[in-house]
C-alpha cells in the first residue's frame, strides 16, 4: 500500500542554538499512528511542519507522492486545504456563528460542498448533533473538541492530524473523543496521525512513535 505520509531526515531550528531533529515517519492510508513525547521537545512544530504550514530548515515531505514544500504557496494551499484536516489543541471557532454555521463556513472555504443533511450525519457520529445550534461559547471543552473532528473529517481528507487533542480533557471525555477519532478514521479509510504528551493515550490501539527515545 502507497504511503500518504513519508518524511526523512526532518529537523527544525528556530535559532542556531537549538535544533530538533524528528525520526522518519511513515503513514499509510487507513493507518493510524501516536507520536508521544514530553512538553516541549517539538510536538507542535513536527505537526505544522507536517501539515505544510511549516517549512523545515532540512529533510523532505512527502504528502500523496508530492513534496510538500517543493509545491508553490497556491499549490500547498489548496492540497492542504482539502487533503489535510488538522484538528488544533485549543478549539478556535467564530464565536458570532454557531457551531453549524462555523463548521459550513470551514468546509466552504476549503472547497468542500457538504450539505446539510451530511453535516448533522457526521455530526451524530460524534454524538453533537444536539449542539450545532449552540454558540462555541455554550459548549464544554469536551463538546468543542468534537467540534473541532467533526470540522476535520468534513472535507473527508486523506489524512488527519490532531495535536494534544486530549490535553485539556478528563478522562472520561479523553476515552470518548480517541474512540471517537479511532471510529472515524476507521470509517473514513483516513491516515490519522495524532501527537500528544498525553500518556493515556497509549492505552488505545496505537502505533506509537517516542520524541526523544535512544
Amino acid at each position: 500500500m502507497a504511503n500518504i505520509l513519508e518524511t526523512l531526515d526532518i529537523n527544525h531550528s528556530f535559532d542556531k542554538d537549538r535544533v530538533m531533529r524528528f525520526p522518519n515517519i511513515q503513514l499509510e492510508k487507513g493507518e493510524s499512528k501516536l507520536i508521544l513525547g514530553s512538553s516541549g521537545i517539538g510536538k507542535s512544530t513536527l505537526l505544522h511542519v507536517l501539515g505544510g504550514l511549516l517549512k523545515p530548515t532540512s529533510g523532505r515531505v512527502n504528502f500523496m507522492g508530492k513534496s510538500l514544500y517543493e509545491l508553490s504557496t497556491k499549490q500547498l494551499d489548496q492540497l492542504r486545504g482539502k487533503q489535510i484536516g488538522i484538528i488544533f489543541q485549543k478549539p478556535h471557532f467564530m464565536q458570532s456563528l454557531t457551531a453549524i454555521e462555523n463548521l459550513k463556513l470551514s468546509n466552504t472555504i476549503s472547497g468542500g460542498k457538504s450539505t446539510t443533511s451530511q453535516v448533522y450525519e457526521l455530526a451524530e457520529q460524534l454524538n453533537i448533533q444536539s449542539r450545532l445550534q449552540a454558540f462555541p461559547h455554550e459548549l464544554s471543552q469536551g463538546e468543542l473538541q468534537r467540534l473541532s473532528i467533526c470540522r476535520a473529517f468534513l472535507k473527508k481528507p486523506a489524512m488527519i492530524l490532531a495535536d494534544e487533542p486530549t490535553s485539556a480533557l478528563d478522562d472520561g471525555n479523553t476515552a470518548q473523543v480517541v474512540n471517537q477519532l479511532q471510529s472515524l478514521q476507521q470509517t473514513y479509510d483516513t491516515a490519522l496521525l495524532i501527537v500528544t504528551h498525553d500518556a493515556r493515550l497509549k492505552n488505545h490501539q496505537f502505533h506509537t512513535i517516542e520524541l526523544g527515545a535512544e
